[in-house]
């Protein structure tokens, strides 16, 4: 199955301390972080971001470090379920933020950006998916980025977990199961103030 699974933006420079966009896109976020790396997974660059408190009260304690990865919105790939599927009127999505492995690719770029008296603390470092503080998802269109009529966005706040079900409620069954043997679709999320006070 190719599908295009979202447009995940974050707005980062070198350095940012709690800076708000007026107007909302398809991922505005408020991040107290700095770019650290970049590592690709699943053909996809996911950028690394560093707490400031990493350089800053915790400069000389590497062991306490904290490092952030963007959420990678895979698919969940288990053998014995499908990461797609109805439920009735119901589209489910069961899409990956973050996982062992994806920390530890993290880890590893990490480390390539430090001498061998830092990342001698790499073992005891956080390296955790960006903390998202709602999220707003939608099906739409391949061909015009328009979401599909009939199918209600799926919403929530503070997701903490390291997968999450999309449920997408649909005018009607048929419509639940034309998306998926279509495959006509990806998914637009709209991500509000995703904030990290550190």
């Amino acid at each position: 199955m190719e599908f295009l699974l979202c447009n995940f933006v974050v707005f980062a420079e070198e350095q940012i301390y709690l800076v708000e966009r007026d107007n909302s896109s398809l991922a505005t976020a408020v991040i107290n972080t700095q770019i650290s790396t970049v590592f690709n997974y699943d053909d996809t660059q996911v950028y690394i971001y560093g707490a400031l408190s990493n350089e800053k009260e915790n400069s000389l304690t590497p062991k306490q470090w904290i490092f952030y990865y963007v959420p990678v919105m895979a698919p969940v790939q288990q053998e014995d379920t499908t990461w797609i599927c109805t439920t009735k009127n119901e589209l489910r999505i069961e899409l990956l933020f973050g996982n062992d492995d994806i920390s530890e690719l993290a880890r590893q770029a990490i480390m390539k950006t430090y001498d061998l008296n830092v990342t001698q603390y790499a073992k005891f470092w956080d390296v955790v998916p960006l903390m998202i503080d709602s999220l707003m998802a939608y099906i739409a269109k391949r061909s015009s980025s328009i979401p599909v009529e009939g199918i209600h966005p799926f919403g929530t706040v503070v997701p903490n977990a390291l997968s999450m079900i999309f449920r997408f409620t649909c005018s009607s069954e048929e419509k639940a199961k034309a998306i998926i043997q279509f495959k006509l679709f990806f998914i637009l999320l709209d991500l509000n103030k995703s904030q990290l006070i550190l």
